[in-house]
C-alpha cells in the first residue's frame, strides 16, 4: 500500500497539495492535517511512505517532528515544503529526500514524485 500524508496548517495550500496528490493516482491513501499530533497517530496506526511537511506547523519546526517520525518509523521519504530556502541547507545535513518551494504546482509535485521513484519508493514494501 502507497501512502501519502501532508501535514501543513496552512488548509488552502494543504487542500490544494491533497487534491494535486489524488489527482495523480499513484496513492492507495492520501491524508492531510493541520495538526501534527493526528498526522503522527494516523502514521503509527496504518504507515506512511511519503510525508510532505510544512517547515513550520502549529509553531514546531520541521526537523523536530520528522525526529521524532524516525523514531518511530525509518523507511519514510520526507519532503520539506518551504516558502524559502532558510531549511534547505538544514534538510540536506538530515539526509531528507526533497525540498519544494511552496505554493506546489501539479508540475512540482510531479517532479518531487519523478525523483522519489528514483529511489525506488513505490515498491520499498515488496
Amino acid at each position: 500500500m502507497t501512502v501519502a500524508v501532508v501535514m501543513d496548517d496552512n488548509l488552502e495550500e494543504l487542500q490544494s497539495l491533497l487534491s494535486i496528490l489524488r489527482s495523480t493516482g499513484q496513492f492507495e491513501g492520501v491524508y492531510g492535517f493541520d495538526c501534527p499530533s493526528e498526522a503522527c497517530r494516523l502514521i503509527q496506526e496504518r504507515g506512511c511512505d511519503i510525508l510532505f511537511v510544512a517547515s513550520e506547523i502549529k509553531g514546531m519546526n520541521c526537523f523536530v517532528l520528522i525526529d521524532s517520525m524516525r523514531k518511530i518509523k525509518q523507511d519514510i521519504f520526507y519532503v520539506i515544503m518551504a516558502s524559502g530556502e532558510g531549511y534547505a541547507l538544514e534538510a540536506f545535513q538530515k539526509e531528507i529526500m526533497h525540498y519544494v518551494l511552496k505554493p506546489l504546482t501539479p508540475e512540482a509535485v510531479s517532479r518531487t514524485l519523478e525523483k522519489l521513484k528514483k529511489y525506488n519508493w513505490r515498491n520499498k514494501h515488496s
